[in-house]
C-alpha cells in the first residue's frame, strides 16, 4: 500500500494523462481521414486556382466542405463520450476502492451510477461551459476554421496546391504551421479538459456519497516546469466540500486533488501538509514530478515513462533537466480506456509487475501432486454433508431474517431505477432544446423573427434545466434512502452477530510491537483490543475454548519489514509458532482475519467442515492458480482456488483458496465481509453467510 493518498492520486493523475494521450490519438486518426477526403474533392474541381470556381461551385465545395467535417466530427465526438461516460463509472468505482482501502471495515458508496450526469450537469471550471455544449462549440469552431481556409484562398486566387498546403501545412516547418496541426493542438485543449472534467467529478461525487467519512479534500498540484502559477498557489491547501475550486481550473489542468477523512477517524496520517509522502520515504510537499518518480517502484516508473526511460532514470543518466524536456502528454505511451482500468488495481495495492517477458515454467511437482490430490478428495468431501448447528447460531440467524425481512438494500431498486429513468429522459430533452436553441445562434443576428424564437427557446431552456435539476435531487434522494437503509441493517446485524453471548475470554498474548523497546504504539494497542473484543463477541464459547485450550494463538508479532524472500509482505498466521505477524499499521479487520485462522487448527470439526464447504462450491471444478484468476503476479506459483462464483456474488477469489493443511480462507475472509457490511454479504451469498454463523457458534 502507498503510504499517502497523494501517491495514489498523483498515479492515477499520470494514468489519466496517458488515456489523455490516447484519446488525442483517436482524433487524429479520425481527423486525417476528413483531411484526406477534402484535399481529394477539391482535386477532383479541374482549376488550377479557387477563383477560377464559380460562385455555385464555391458554395458547394464549402457545403461540401460542412458536411464532411460534421460526419467526421460527429465521429469523434461519439467516440469521446462514450468514453468518458465508461471513465466516470471506473473512476468513481476506482475512488470508492481507494476509500475502502485506507478506512476498513466501512461501508463505501459509489457514485458509478450518477457520475457521469452529474459531469453532464456540471459547469466546467475552466470555462463556465457545460460538458455537451463545450465539445459542440469546438465542433462549430473546426468547421468555420475549414471553410475560412477555403474562402479566404477563393478571395485570394489561391492555387490548389497553396490551399493543401494551407490545410495540412509545409514540410519545412515539419506540418506544423497548417490548419490540422492547429486543429490538433485545439483538440488536444479540448479532450484534455473534458476527460480532466469528467474525472475530477467522478471522484467528487463519490466523496459526496460518503460524507460521513469524507469532510474536506486537499488540492495537489502535478509540479513541473508547465505548472500554472493559479495551480501552484493552490497546491496543498484544503476546501470544505463544495467550498472550493475544482480540477480542471484552466484549459490543459493537470492538477488533481485528494480527500481529507473526517477527523473522528483518526487517519490524519494518511497525507501530511508538509511532505508528500512516498515508498522510498518523505519527498517534500513541494517537489517536482521528477523528484516524486524518482521515489516510485520500478513497476510503476515503467508504466509511467517506459522501460528504457526508467532505466536511465535510475542509473543517472535521465537529468532534471533532460526530463523537463519531456512532455507528460507528448511522449509518453498513450492508453485505452480498458488498458487504464486494467492497471489501476496496482495503483491501491502497490503491487506492479515488470514487463520483462515471463518465462514458461513447468509446475513443480508438488503442485502437481497437489492437484491431483485434491482432485480425489473432492468427490468424497462434495458428498459429506455438513451437519446442522443449533444454539446461538440459530438465534442469531433468526434475528438476522427479521432485520433483512423487506431490507430495502438492492441499489437496482424499482424507485431508483424510476428516478434514473426520468432523470435521462430529462437530460437528454434538455439537450434536444440546446441543439435546436443553437439553430437559431447565427440566423437571429439577421432576422427579429428568429430572434424571439431565441429568446423563447432560452427561457424554455432554463425552465425546463430546472425540472431536469429536480428530478437529477429525486433520483439522489432515493439513492441515499439505500445507502442510510444499508448501514442501518448493517449495525443492527452487527449488534447481533459479534454480540457476546458467554462470559469467556481470550488469553493473554504475548505481543511485539514496533514502539521504542517493542513497546506497542497507540494505534497497536487499540487494533488488538479491537480485535480481541471482536474475536470474542463472534465466536461461540465451544470455538473459544478450544483456541485457550489448544494454545493455538498466543503470540502477535508486529514489524516494519516490506518484503520477505523478494515479495511483498503479507500479514499471516504460522501455526508451528501459534504466531500471527503483522505489518505495523495492520488495520483490524486483517488482524481478526488473522486470529481466525488458529481457529480452524484448534478445533477439527470447524477444518472438517470448511474443507466440505469449499469442496461443495467448488465442485465440478479444477483448482486454478491465483495469480491467473485475479491477474496479481504477487501470489505465488502454488497459490491456488476454485474460482466459483465468489467475486460475482460480492467478494474475493482469495476465498476459494486451497490448502493441503487444515486452513481455508473461508472463514477469515468471511468475518471481514460480515465486520465490512453483513447486509450485503446476506443479500449477495447467502449460503455463505449462513455457513460462516453456524460454523463460528459451533
Amino acid at each position: 500500500m502507498p503510504r499517502s493518498i497523494t501517491d495514489i492520486a498523483t498515479r492515477h493523475q499520470v494514468l489519466l494523462e496517458r488515456f489523455k494521450s490516447g484519446k488525442v490519438r483517436d482524433y487524429q486518426k479520425i481527423a486525417k481521414g476528413f483531411e484526406r477526403d477534402l484535399i481529394a474533392k477539391a482535386s477532383k474541381l479541374n482549376v488550377n486556382s479557387l477563383d477560377e470556381l464559380t460562385k455555385k461551385e464555391l458554395n458547394s465545395l464549402i457545403s461540401y466542405s460542412t458536411e464532411l467535417n460534421k460526419k467526421y466530427q460527429k465521429a469523434i465526438v461519439n467516440d469521446l463520450e462514450k468514453d468518458l461516460g465508461k471513465l466516470a463509472k471506473d473512476d468513481a468505482n476506482f475512488e470508492r476502492d481507494t476509500i475502502g482501502s485506507f478506512v476498513k471495515g466501512a461501508t463505501v458508496n459509489s457514485a458509478a451510477n450518477i457520475a457521469y450526469a452529474k459531469a453532464l450537469t456540471s459547469p466546467i471550471s475552466a470555462t463556465g461551459d457545460l460538458l455537451q455544449p463545450f465539445v459542440k462549440n469546438w465542433s462549430r469552431t473546426r468547421i468555420n476554421q475549414v471553410n475560412g481556409v477555403i474562402r479566404k484562398g477563393y478571395k485570394e486566387g489561391q492555387t490548389l496546391s497553396q490551399m493543401t498546403q494551407a490545410i495540412r501545412g509545409t514540410r519545412a516547418n515539419n506540418f506544423k504551421d497548417g490548419l490540422t496541426s492547429l486543429q490538433t493542438r485545439q483538440a488536444q485543449a479540448v479532450i484534455r479538459t473534458a476527460v480532466q472534467h469528467v474525472s475530477a467529478t467522478a471522484r467528487l461525487q463519490t466523496w459526496e456519497q460518503n460524507s460521513d467519512i469524507i469532510t474536506a479534500y486537499k488540492w495537489r498540484a502535478t509540479l513541473d516546469g508547465r505548472t500554472t502559477q493559479q495551480c501552484r498557489s493552490l497546491d496543498g491547501l484544503e476546501f470544505e466540500m463544495g467550498k472550493g475550486p475544482m480540477p480542471p481550473i484552466h484549459i490543459n489542468c493537470r492538477s488533481t486533488f485528494v480527500f481529507v477523512t473526517d477527523p473522528k477517524l483518526g487517519l490524519d496520517e494518511l497525507d501530511d501538509e508538509g511532505t508528500r509522502s512516498s515508498l522510498k520515504g518523505e519527498v517534500s510537499a513541494k517537489s517536482t514530478y521528477y523528484d516524486w518518480l524518482k521515489t516510485q517502484p520500478r513497476g510503476f516508473q515503467e508504466q509511467a515513462i517506459g522501460v528504457q526511460r526508467t532505466k536511465w532514470l535510475n542509473d543517472g543518466k535521465l537529468t532534471a533537466k533532460e526530463f523537463a524536456k519531456l512532455n507528460l502528454d507528448k511522449n509518453f505511451k498513450p492508453l485505452t480506456l480498458e488498458q487504464m482500468k486494467a492497471k489501476r488495481s496496482s495503483i491501491i495495492s502497490n503491487k506492479y509487475g515488470t514487463k520483462k517477458p515471463t518465462p514458461k515454467i513447468k509446475p513443480p511437482q508438488a503442485v502437481t501432486d497437489l492437484l491431483s490430490k485434491l482432485s480425489a478428495e473432492r468427490a468424497v468431501r462434495a458428498s459429506e454433508p455438513i451437519a446442522s448447528s443449533l444454539g446461538d447460531s440459530a438465534i442469531i440467524a433468526t434475528q438476522a431474517e427479521k432485520i433483512m425481512k423487506g431490507a430495502r438494500v438492492n441499489t437496482n431498486d424499482k424507485a431508483i431505477l424510476s428516478a434514473n429513468a426520468n432523470f435521462q429522459k430529462a437530460s437528454i430533452k434538455l439537450d434536444e432544446i440546446y441543439a435546436e436553441y443553437e439553430k437559431f445562434d447565427r440566423k437571429a443576428k439577421r432576422n427579429i423573427a428568429f430572434a424571439q424564437q431565441r429568446r423563447e427557446l432560452a427561457i424554455k431552456y432554463n425552465e425546463f434545466r430546472k425540472e431536469v435539476i429536480k428530478l437529477e435531487a429525486i433520483r439522489d434522494a432515493e439513492i441515499k434512502k439505500v445507502s442510510d437503509a444499508t448501514k442501518e441493517l448493517d449495525r443492527k446485524l452487527k449488534a447481533e452477530i459479534f454480540k457476546k453471548r458467554h462470559n469467556l475470554k481470550l488469553n493473554d498474548l504475548s505481543i511485539t510491537g514496533t514502539g521504542r523497546g517493542g513497546k506497542l504504539t497507540p494505534y497497536q494497542s487499540k487494533a488488538i483490543s479491537e480485535t480481541r473484543g471482536l474475536l470474542e463477541g463472534v465466536l461461540g464459547a465451544g470455538n473459544l475454548q478450544s483456541i485457550n485450550q489448544a494454545g493455538r494463538l498466543t503470540k502477535v508479532v508486529f514489524t516494519t519489514k516490506r518484503k520477505i524472500r523478494g515479495k511483498t509482505f503479507r500479514a499471516h498466521y504460522v501455526n508451528s509458532q501459534n504466531t500471527v505477524f503483522a505489518r505495523t499499521n495492520t488495520d483490524v479487520s486483517t488482524l481478526l482475519h488473522e486470529f481466525m485462522h488458529s481457529l480452524e487448527y484448534a478445533n477439527p470439526e470447524v477444518s472438517k467442515r470448511s474443507k466440505a464447504f469449499l469442496a461443495k462450491r467448488g465442485k465440478g471444478q479444477r483448482p486454478k492458480q491465483l495469480s491467473k484468476i485475479t491477474g496479481n503476479k504477487n501470489y505465488d506459483f502454488e497459490e491456488i482456488a476454485y474460482e466459483d462464483k465468489w467475486v460475482e456474488k460480492g467478494g474475493e477469489a482469495y476465498m476459494g483458496k486451497v490448502y493441503d493443511r487444515a486452513s481455508t480462507e473461508l472463514l477469515t475472509m468471511g468475518v471481514e465481509r460480515m465486520l465490512k457490511s453483513p447486509a450485503e454479504f446476506f443479500l449477495r451469498d447467502k449460503e455463505y453467510f449462513d455457513f460462516i454463523l453456524e460454523t463460528l457458534n459451533l
